[in-house]
């Protein structure tokens, strides 16, 4: 019995020890959850300066990158164009079909395939190229003639291949990129 009476009052301990410990260990999880979040705001305001850095620097040496074939090209061979369409899209569910409006800037080359595969597709997926040009703070895309203003959700597709910024990241003379990932938090620093 009094083995007994020891164990109920050890399990008893611990019980309040653990109960205790919980919001300690909720508060600290807390503090590091802020942390986490004003890491990557920093992370995330740090990236967008080293890609401003990157254009300025590509600004400086006249050259800039299709967007549609990510290559690098003289800046001056670039002109705006307007992609949009429905193309298939895969999740771990299913494949569908989604709707999709980009602005790029492309090198003659690229342009003009573009602009004749415009209307092509595979039945159900589709695709069209427009003409654009920057008007002011915003695009126009050319269509049967006429200048019309992009449409609301359509997304400029700014930054460059992964492969090729860490190419002239050197060249360029850039810091290191810095990522991280969520789940897990984890952060990754170039060298």
């Amino acid at each position: 019995m009094k083995s007994t009476v020891m164990l109920e009052v050890k399990a008893i301990s611990q019980l309040v020890s653990i109960e205790n410990f919980i919001p300690v260990l909720e508060a600290q999880q807390q503090a590091v959850d802020a942390s986490e979040t004003e890491l990557k705001r920093m992370i995330d305001e740090y990236q967008k300066y080293r890609f401003n850095l990157f254009k300025a620097h590509l600004k400086q040496k006249g050259r800039g990158w299709c967007t549609i074939d990510r290559h690098f090209v003289p800046a001056s061979g670039l002109q705006f164009l307007l992609k949009t369409g429905k193309r298939w899209r895969s999740s771990h569910e299913s494949d569908y079909l989604r709707d999709y409006a980009e602005i790029h800037r492309a090198c003659a080359s690229c342009r003009r395939k573009a602009l004749e595969m415009s209307g092509s597709g595979d039945g159900k997926a589709i695709g069209y190229a427009y003409p654009a040009k920057k008007n002011g703070k915003r695009f126009l895309y050319e269509k049967h003639g006429a200048w019309h203003p992009l449409p609301a959700e359509a997304q400029s597709q700014e930054m460059p291949d992964y492969i090729l910024t860490k190419t002239l990241a050197v060249e360029l003379g850039l810091p290191k990129e810095i990522t991280y990932s969520s789940v897990p938090f984890k952060v990754k620093i170039e060298d």
